[in-house]
């Protein structure tokens, strides 16, 4: 997954051209140096970590701490809310995330909005400033332990199993995404399989075999 996701940088910034670097280790080096394609080592902080956009957050944040105004949980709660269609909402407003990430990157007019992605603490940092970092991870950690606590309480012949690899990859990639996202990719993934095994399903009280 890493090497392509590295490889995928080609792409994602030469165009077409990006391809040549799939089978051409002499085509990375040059279009690395000519055109700043990241590295492995920026890809690993970058696409899996976050960790330039977060350091830039901070940056912004304790070097100019007036220019900028958090959005207190905005983007939270816009994370379920942006599923109401327009149709419905006629004056629905932008992503809190967009606009707030926008404004710390400096960006202005509706051309230059960004399109970085955040991460759990990046998130945190645009709701909260970095006060919400720790509290963010907390929240995080107590669900991971609820998750796991669950997981053990549960049948072996229980049919949410199921549901249990793309509950898991929520998990494990909610520290490089927004909950925007993260609560997209859930529904979009597992809506169907869920009305499946929910109809399919026959429900039956778990008696324990240990007396």
């Amino acid at each position: 997954v890493f090497i392509f996701t590295h490889l995928y940088n080609y792409r994602k910034a030469l165009g077409p051209e990006g391809w040549k670097a799939f089978y051409s280790a002499e085509v990375r080096r040059s279009l690395s140096f000519e055109r700043g394609v990241a590295s492995p080592v920026a890809t690993l902080l970058g696409d899996y970590a976050r960790a330039q956009v977060h350091a830039f957050l901070l940056y912004r944040l304790v070097a100019f701490p007036d220019e900028y105004e958090p959005i207190k949980g905005a983007s939270y709660g816009m994370a379920v809310l942006r599923f109401v269609p327009r149709a419905i909402w006629k004056n629905k407003p932008l992503n809190p995330k967009v606009a707030a990430g926008s404004a710390i990157q400096g960006y202005v007019g509706i051309s230059e909005r960004s399109k970085r992605q955040y991460g759990l603490a990046g998130e945190a940092m645009l709701n909260f400033s970095y006060y919400g970092i720790i509290p963010a991870f907390a929240v995080f950690g107590m669900f991971l332990g609820w998750f796991r606590k669950k997981l053990a309480t549960m049948a072996p012949t229980d049919d949410r199993f199921f549901l249990l690899p793309l509950l898991i990859w929520a998990c494990a990639f909610t520290v490089n995404m927004e909950l925007d996202n993260i609560i997209f990719n859930v529904l979009r993934l597992g809506v169907l399989p869920f009305m499946v095994i929910y109809f399919a399903s026959v429900k039956t009280p778990f008696v324990s075999s240990e007396l």
